[in-house]
């Protein structure tokens, strides 16, 4: 995948080519007996897709008629990482509640400077823009300031429409999380989330190692009432490969 100057994000589902993994979301059945584990019961399934790591330099991101907000620092570096994940169509009798994506770094050196999507509080279709300037810090961009030539500061990514309620939780630490809900009696829709994250590491740190799980709530019907149960997939180990990231604007 190219990163170009402005990246455009949908919901359509990930195509095959650009799956990472499928992950079943479980529920957990407690047996008749206390001495066996329990039965994992397939509730939904989500799909990672192919993560991007680009490394970011303050210059590059900068305007040459302007000055570098952020200087480069020589103790730690900046990468971008971007991750695509599709939820999948529930059961008629079901719906998601709510869903959380979670990944933890074993660095705990390895932290999020910056994460996006961090707040949205509206639960329609909306479309936003932000753009990741040169202080490696995502800002929301507004009609009027983007037909004025401010989007034009580092790289702009904008999501064609947002429709959960988002809240990103985790920045400057090396476990972090986010989690799509709706109100009160209305739906998670299934569809494709992008992710990003500003990553701050160690000068000269070449690999970093973690894992990515999903936890949530699903809704379903039992009998004429509505019920909920927690859900939960297994962990999948992540290797990210600093040493091969290309710069951002290549």
């Amino acid at each position: 995948m190219s990163m170009a100057k402005t990246l455009v994000l949908g919901d359509k589902p990930l195509a095959e080519s650009e799956i990472q993994t499928t992950l079943d979301l479980y529920s957990e059945e407690k047996p008749m007996r206390p001495n066996l584990p329990p039965r994992k019961l397939a509730e939904a399934a989500v799909s990672v897709g192919k993560w991007y790591i680009y490394s970011l330099s303050a210059a590059e991101m900068s305007k040459p008629s302007e000055p570098t907000i952020r200087q480069d620092s020589p103790e730690c570096d900046f990468y971008l990482v971007y991750i695509p994940f599709t939820l999948h169509p529930s059961p008629e009798n079901k719906y998601y509640q709510d869903v959380k994506f979670f990944i933890g770094l074993a660095n705990k050196n390895a932290t999020a400077f910056d994460l996006l999507p961090m707040k949205v509080n509206v639960e329609e279709d909306v479309k936003e823009t932000y753009v990741l300037s040169s202080n490696f810090k995502f800002q929301g961009v507004e009609g009027k300031a983007k037909a004025e030539g401010k989007a034009e500061l580092g790289y702009e990514v904008q999501f064609k429409n947002i429709k959960p309620i988002i809240s990103a939780f985790g920045q400057g630490e090396n476990k972090f999380y986010w989690i799509y809900q709706s109100q009160k009696g209305h739906k998670v829709f299934p569809g494709t989330r992008h992710v990003f994250v500003v990553l701050e590491v160690p000068h000269g740190i070449e690999h970093i190692s973690g894992i990515i799980y999903y936890e949530g709530n699903m809704r379903y019907k039992w009998f004429k009432e509505w019920r909920s149960k927690e859900t939960k997939s297994d962990y999948y180990p992540i290797e990210w490969d600093l040493s091969a990231a290309k710069h951002l604007h290549e």
